[in-house]
């Protein structure tokens, strides 16, 4: 079923396609990355920094530092905590290791070494971040929109078209009312019938 709404065909699992303009089917990786369902990724700084993490390593895939990432750092557990490493885990290969000896008690995000990022991995997250940029800002501009006040002349003018409406809606309702009372002869109106007054009526012999 497709919906008018760009963002509500995204969220049906669909996106308009780049060219054609028809609309094309999102992998399940795009639909997570897009999602905005409550424990989902909820910042657009979190899918910049899974953009930065796998672009590094689809650039340069025997690159070790960019295969290992760690979690324990404040700011990268900020970023990357819950839905970013959930995604990652499960679309894309990273695991979460446990450090050992002088790392003990740091926390890992590893790419192993049979997993590998490529463009189109890249290119899923580099458009899940334009849309969500795109989506917060039409969602600003809404929002303003709501809290600007209206133009004096235009506020008067609405005013005057809704108590014209309402005006012509009572007299709609009176020459109505009025037009079933004369039929019903309601309200001590007398309808005088020709047969009344003998018009047409044969006199008998």
């Amino acid at each position: 079923i497709f919906i008018s709404s760009q963002y509500s065909m995204v969220y049906a699992g669909y996106a308009p396609g780049t060219s054609s303009g028809a609309f094309v089917e999102l992998s399940d990786l795009s639909k997570a990355l897009r999602s905005v369902s409550p424990g989902m990724i909820s910042n657009v700084a979190s899918l910049e920094t899974m953009l930065k993490i796998c672009s590094n390593v689809a650039k340069a895939p025997l690159e070790l530092k960019f295969r290992r990432i760690r979690l324990s750092n404040p700011k990268v557990a900020a970023l990357l905590d819950g839905a970013p490493t959930q995604i990652l885990t499960t679309f894309l290969g990273w695991t979460v290791e446990a450090g050992t000896g002088e790392e003990t008690n740091e926390t890992f995000l590893t790419l192993p070494a049979d997993k590998q990022i490529n463009q189109g991995n890249v290119r899923e997250i580099f458009d899940a971040v334009e849309f969500r940029k795109k989506k917060a800002a039409d969602d600003a501009r809404a929002a303003a929109a709501r809290k600007k006040p209206m133009d004096p002349e235009k506020a008067k003018m609405m005013a005057q078209l809704e108590a014209d409406r309402k005006e012509r809606a009572t007299r709609e309702a009176v020459t109505e009312d009025s037009k079933n009372q004369w039929h019903k002869g309601g309200n001590g109106a007398q309808i005088t019938r020709a047969a009344d007054v003998g018009i047409g009526c044969s006199k008998g012999g």
